[in-house]
């Protein structure tokens, strides 16, 4: 790939849109521009247009996905996209919610997945390389205007996470740089209409290669001389002030995290406590411990491998069990042998596999990719009995060392050193390689697997 530094442009219209792109593509940039409705000049710019419902964050999934296959990863992330929705200022509580939840998935949720999947891009590219998210925001995070508060809540709402983005990052040492840039007068008043997309375009170019490291977040600024390609002046102004910063937050957590549902049922069985105190009044205290597991380091089995356990084995033991955690995907065909346990159902089902696979040696987890439920299921389970049975009850993964074989208490016989791990690319992977084979596979529809 290419070592051209990228930018991918949300919301390329008329005017920021399009000076923004003409900008970096001048200065050596590869341009991806999403938008519905490209103008000429955009199209005589940018190294690549593409489509995008900005209601369905999934398309910007399939835009990121689109754009690094073609131009490279992402280095800098400009989300210029915005929805809003006027009402009487009298009366502003009037819009509905079907409404309010597609305006606030255009300025929250979709400028959110692209300021994720722009980090999770930064992570392949060299240190020197510039990684910088822009969101084009507005006074509204500091201003009230009822009749168009429901850009003001997205506005709110997005300067939230990028003021905790660009705080997270600067104090983790890592130089991914994030701001919401407003455009003001010499007075510090609102623009309103009358933004200058020019100007925009100088000011994304100085904080992403004149301004070094993280500044304010919150980046108002009024325009220099466009015409003669001056810089903005920075503006610090009134109401944007600085939330504090708590980094208090709960240790060991798998890729992704757990909803607050899941974390209610972890805190039920870890142990010991560790206080971790969201504010100094206010503390919280999590039953949790550190795992040693986590969705990156579990281990992983492949397909041949538990293939040939399975052919090796004379008659069921205590040697393997494979737990299939697929919910109404469990259709066309199962490996022979294993034990079906619905996603939905397995917190209900966790205590019974915990006491019928105490003594098993191998305990393969798998979904229908192995991706998420399979690896979560895994994860609960290892949590679980540890828990009951202690750490050493587990076969440490591979990047934490050895470990000590597990000592019995007084009177009772020591824990089997329980290998878990997770089949890797789950049944699909499966059932290219096995599905027609009775000896291994059950129940097999080759159909229902043909386009899947």
């Amino acid at each position: 790939m290419s070592s051209t530094p990228v930018l991918l442009l949300f919301g390329a219209g008329a005017n920021t849109g399009v000076a923004t792109a003409k900008k970096f593509a001048k200065e050596g940039y590869k341009v991806a521009a999403v938008t519905g409705h490209p103008t000429e000049k955009l199209k005589e710019t940018a190294h690549l247009i593409l489509p995008a419902v900005w209601t369905d964050p999934s398309s910007i999934e399939a835009v990121f996905e689109t754009v690094t296959k073609e131009l490279g990863t992402p280095h800098v992330v400009i989300y210029n996209s915005y929805d809003g929705h006027m009402v009487s200022v009298d009366n502003p509580l009037t819009v509905s919610a079907a409404r309010l939840t597609e305006i606030l998935t255009v300025t929250v949720v979709s400028a959110y997945t692209a300021a994720r999947l722009a980090v999770k891009g930064w992570t392949t590219l060299p240190a020197s390389a510039s990684k910088v998210y822009l969101y084009t925001g507005n006074m509204q995070n500091t201003q009230l205007f009822p009749g168009v508060h429901t850009l003001g809540m997205g506005k709110n709402a997005a300067a939230y996470f990028i003021e905790m983005a660009a705080s997270a990052y600067q104090k983790s040492g890592k130089d991914y740089r994030f701001y919401y840039v407003d455009e003001r007068t010499p007075e510090g008043q609102s623009v309103m209409a009358n933004i200058d997309g020019e100007a925009h375009a100088l000011e994304f170019w100085k904080l992403v290669h004149k301004v070094e490291g993280q500044s304010h977040w919150c980046w108002t600024f009024f325009k220099g001389d466009v015409a003669k390609g001056e810089d903005g002046t920075y503006l610090r102004v009134r109401g944007a002030v600085d939330r504090e910063y708590v980094p208090g937050g709960i240790p060991g957590l798998p890729e992704g995290g757990l909803s607050y549902q899941e974390l209610r049922e972890d805190m039920k069985t870890a142990q010991p406590t560790t206080l971790l105190s969201c504010s100094p009044m206010n503390p919280i205290i999590f039953r949790r411990t550190m795992s040693r597991f986590t969705i990156a380091n579990l281990p992983r089995m492949e397909v041949a491998a538990l293939s040939e356990q399975l052919v090796a084995l004379k008659a069921p033991d205590n040697s393997l069990a494979i737990i299939d955690v697929r919910d109404g995907d469990h259709i066309g065909g199962h490996i022979k042998g294993s034990r079906w346990v619905p996603s939905h159902k397995f917190e209900e089902w966790l205590p019974t596999l915990l006491r019928q696979l105490e003594d098993t040696k191998t305990v393969v987890f798998h979904c229908a990719l192995s991706k998420q439920r399979g690896p979560s299921a895994a994860l609960r389970y290892i949590r679980e009995r540890e828990a009951r049975l202690g750490e050493e009850s587990v076969e440490a993964p591979a990047d934490t060392g050895t470990q000590q074989p597990p000592a019995g208490e007084e009177g009772k016989k020591a824990p089997v050193v329980q290998k878990v791990c997770v089949l890797r690319g789950g049944f699909q992977k499966w059932q290219e390689a096995h599905g027609p084979n009775e000896q291994l596979t059950e129940a097999y529809v080759k159909d229902l697997w043909e386009d899947y």
